[in-house]
């Protein structure tokens, strides 16, 4: 079975990595958006990365607070 950590991307490697496997899916993958998917919500999102055993992040995702 494959594990995978969980954690905040903190690190620039860890960030860099976030946003890129983003445009990867939503922009290339799914077409969703032409070149960009950063919005106003990654100023106050929590960028959260999944990480394999070789130390890739192979998945992302965002939480932020809402009022």
């Amino acid at each position: 079975m494959t594990k995978y950590q969980f954690k905040l991307a903190l690190s620039p490697t860890h960030i860099k990595a976030y946003f890129l496997l983003r445009q990867q899916i939503f922009c290339q993958e799914q077409g969703i958006f032409e070149t960009s998917d950063r919005d106003e919500y990654d100023s106050i999102a929590y960028p959260i990365v999944a990480i394999n055993h070789d130390n890739k992040v192979v998945g992302v995702v965002r939480i932020y607070e809402t009022t």
